[in-house]
């Protein structure tokens, strides 16, 4: 996540929810946890509902806006976790396309057999939901 004002961060983070093709360019982002680390999974959609445009309006990016609500879940997290909005980038979050390696079909079919242990092994869920999130479980 990123604020607004920002801009080269943003657009980091934006092209970070862009980037769909199966590479593992995104997992070299990840780091082992730390047993003090309080981490949060992250459980989304890739792809923009497909009347995405029609509702949200031409120019609204997909990747924009989940940018943006990472950015306003972290600070939320950060309060709780910290007492301190402002410490929002201390924040760890399990993002699928960052910590399971996509570059190899088999590896992935894998790593999303331990989806369960990973939410277990987390200290809570954070869902950016969109309004066709339900129709995809």
């Amino acid at each position: 996540g990123s604020p607004w004002i920002d801009q080269s961060s943003f657009d980091k983070a934006s092209r970070f929810w862009t980037q769909t093709d199966r590479t593992n360019d995104l997992y070299s982002w990840s780091e082992d946890a730390q047993a003090d680390w309080v981490v949060r999974l992250v459980s989304h959609c890739w792809f923009p509902p497909d009347n995405w445009e029609s509702i949200m309006g031409r120019g609204v990016r997909y990747s924009d806006i989940k940018t943006a609500e990472v950015c306003n879940v972290a600070k939320d997290f950060a309060t709780v976790e910290f007492s301190d909005h402002t410490r929002w980038g201390d924040g760890r979050f399990w993002v699928d396309k960052a910590c399971i390696p996509q570059g190899d079909s088999e590896l992935i079919r894998w790593c999303v057999g331990f989806l369960e242990e990973f939410l277990l092994l987390s200290d809570g869920l954070i869902v950016l939901l969109s309004w066709t999130y339900f129709t995809r479980l």
